[in-house]
């Protein structure tokens, strides 16, 4: 968890504030003086952006106004002169009914005179000649002669043309617009047979020209009013917002000098002074967030100084960006001379390709682990545990790395003692083998167990480990009911016992001890099983050597006393045969009783010579006489069917005690004895 809290405090910490105004708050300035909209955006792009539309606004009215009124002008023309040709033509065909041409003349004269702009206006005949005219040297001619233009002759000559009873007005636009052409049918001498025509030429360039003046002067005037509005806007923008935007551009750029108390505090109510107002508490903000920032990095620092392991910052270019303390300690360099350099050249080529393949995985985007040594001061050398840990920016991809590397030189130290000492523990604790010695928890589960108890169970030591003891021992599911581990369970403090394994025919000395530490948590039970059963048959031998020496001190005791009883019986009967003769029967008695005497003499001595104690006493004596009488002893305690036979020969003299020759031999007989079981 540590790498991840010291990768998350260097990431929230990685900008220093001192730096601000290169990296947060550029300053509110514009580009090259040369570039007037990027120096001046506002207050000069603003208002020629209004100007500008002014214009287009003017351009596209004059455009729309000056279309909409040439159509207009056009039809006004057309009805003017749909009008005069109308009244003319009721006053002249008046005329020509009375065939007054004098006041023809004058009609066609006051109709000229009414256009005032040099047009042509004449009478024609239906011999197409020209009577009257606008002027009067066409008068008499055909029209044929007339100057006008060829769209007026073809309009007359389509009205001509004509084949219909009663010809209608007609007026038509030159190709330019410029002119109208108008003609009218007349009937000359009031005979509907005699068709001529009024023919009439208006020019338009006076109403067109009158026309724009009046445009010119109201777009003049639209754009004197935009302009107007411009400035007024100008104006306006630079007392509200141009002078009051400039401040809190200053105020942008004091803060990025590193004035942490500049703010603009613009009064009133309007958008610019809610910029403001945000302005500043973003400022208090990041006055607040960069104290917090000096804080975490001070804090980072003493963290990381304060830890007993080296970290560092290495960033793609494989250049150390952080060292902590530790660092410096470790290469006896300032941080002036390792921030910056790159690992190879800190390093060295040699140490770098050992750590090369580490330090490119970590850059990659995967962890790297690894174990090397540095040389110290005093020609030892330094052990270290080195993490390499990918630092990822979201969204760049891997950006650096984290070097954490922690000194292993004592712990290496401390493992090989552990080591050794963990060796010398298992050849002791394999050197009892005279005992069974498991670890067992508290449910009897077998932790470890020593060599003796592999060779006792004719199992390797990895499948002792594992199973249950009793499964082991008994071979049960049960645990054994006298097991002492119950007691050891509750009481928390040694027991042993004594076992009978029926299965094995072996008694053992087990002995359970609790496994607890200084706090008195429990761990698990030592059980040590130890095979007495050699002893316990010795135990009983020493039992009988005990009760035969209680026998024969017995046997010696009473030996005395019956010596006692025997001396009179056998003086007196040694008396009685030498009193009487040889032929009579009392003597043979008395003999007889001697005999007796001296037997019971002779088993008395044995008695004495086997319950006999005293040192060693070797002497040399023929050892046949002494089996022979030794073998006279056991015969009266032995049934009778099991028969005693002998095949002493005369083996010399030997150097011997005859007591110990003769406890050999009660030895013997006893042991066949109870091998028969007095089956003989």
């Amino acid at each position: 968890m540590f790498p991840v809290a010291l990768m998350s405090v260097f990431h929230a910490t990685r900008i220093p504030a001192s730096i601000r105004h290169h990296q947060q708050f550029p300053r509110c300035t514009g580009g090259s003086p040369m570039n007037i909209f990027s120096r001046y955006p506002l207050r000069i792009t603003i208002p020629a952006l209004l100007l500008t539309m002014a214009i287009l606004r003017g351009a596209v009215s004059y455009q729309t106004y000056n279309t909409a009124g040439v159509k207009l002008v056009e039809k006004q023309g057309v009805d003017f002169v749909d009008e005069i040709m109308m009244r003319n033509q009721v006053h002249m065909n008046a005329t020509l009914r009375i065939e007054d041409m004098e006041r023809l003349k004058k009609e066609v004269a006051l109709l000229s005179q009414s256009a005032d702009n040099g047009e042509v206006t004449m009478v024609v005949d239906e011999k197409k000649r020209i009577v009257s005219a606008s002027n009067p040297a066409w008068e008499g001619h055909p029209l044929a002669m007339s100057d006008i233009s060829a769209e007026g002759k073809q309009l007359t000559t389509n009205l001509f043309d004509a084949r219909v009873s009663t010809p209608k007005r007609k007026i038509i636009f030159s190709r330019d617009k410029q002119i109208i052409y108008a003609v009218a049918p007349l009937f000359f001498g009031g005979d509907p047979a005699r068709i001529g025509l009024l023919y009439h030429e208006y020019g338009m360039q006076p109403l067109k020209a009158s026309w724009q003046k009046t445009l010119h002067r109201e777009v003049f005037f639209v754009f004197s009013l935009s302009l107007a509005i411009v400035m007024f806007l100008l104006f306006f923008l630079y007392v509200v917002l141009f002078r009051r935007a400039r401040r809190v551009c200053e105020t942008i750029n004091r803060f990025g000098l590193g004035e942490n108390t500049a703010r603009s505090q613009l009064g009133g109510a309007d958008e610019l002074a809610v910029i403001s107002t945000a302005l500043d508490k973003m400022l208090d903000l990041q006055v607040a967030a960069e104290k917090q920032i000096r804080d975490q990095t001070l804090l980072l620092r003493q963290l990381t100084d304060g830890l007993p392991v080296l970290i560092a910052y290495v960033d793609q270019d494989a250049c150390f960006r952080f060292i902590n303390q530790e660092f410096e300690n470790w290469f006896y360099l300032k941080p002036e001379q390792i921030i910056g350099r790159q690992a190879c050249e800190l390093f060295g080529e040699k140490n770098y390709r050992e750590i090369s393949s580490h330090l490119t995985q970590a850059l990659s985007g995967k962890t790297a682990e690894y174990e090397g040594a540095i040389p110290i001061d005093n020609g030892s050398l330094r052990q270290f545990h080195a993490t390499l840990l990918p630092h990822f920016e979201n969204g760049s991809g891997v950006q650096g790395c984290f070097l954490l590397a922690q000194d292993i030189t004592q712990l290496k130290q401390d493992q090989e003692q552990i080591r050794k000492a963990k060796e010398q523990w298992e050849l002791t604790f394999d050197s009892i083998l005279d005992e069974i010695i498991t670890v067992q928890d508290k449910d009897f589960r077998i932790l470890q167990a020593n060599k003796a108890a592999s060779v006792f169970f004719d199992l390797p030591r990895d499948e002792i480990v594992g199973r249950r003891c009793h499964e082991l021992f008994r071979e049960d599911d049960v645990p054994c009911s006298e097991c002492p581990a119950y007691a050891v369970l509750q009481e928390g403090k040694t027991h042993a016992a004594e076992l009978y394994h029926e299965r094995l025919k072996k008694t053992f000395w087990v002995t359970m001890s609790p496994m607890v530490s200084e706090n008195g948590k429990f761990y698990g039970l030592v059980h040590s099983a130890k095979d007495i059963t050699e002893f316990k048959q010795l135990e009983q031998k020493l039992r009988q050597s005990q009760k035969m020496e209680a026998i024969g001190a017995l046997a010696g005791g009473i030996a005395h006393d019956f010596n006692n009883i025997l001396t009179p019986i056998l003086g007196y009967s040694e008396l009685i045969a030498g009193i009487l003769p040889n032929s009579s029967p009392e003597r043979g008695m008395a003999q007889e009783i001697e005999k007796a005497g001296r037997r019971a003499k002779e088993l008395v001595k044995q008695i004495l010579t086997f319950s006999r104690q005293g040192e060693q006493q070797r002497q040399l004596l023929q050892i046949h006489l002494i089996i022979k009488e030794a073998l006279k002893l056991p015969r009266s305690s032995i049934p009778t069917t099991i028969a005693i036979h002998q095949n002493v020969v005369d083996c010399g003299m030997v150097l011997a005690d005859p007591t110990q020759v003769h406890q050999v031999l009660m030895n013997l007989c006893t042991n066949a004895y109870s091998a028969m079981r007095e089956k003989g």
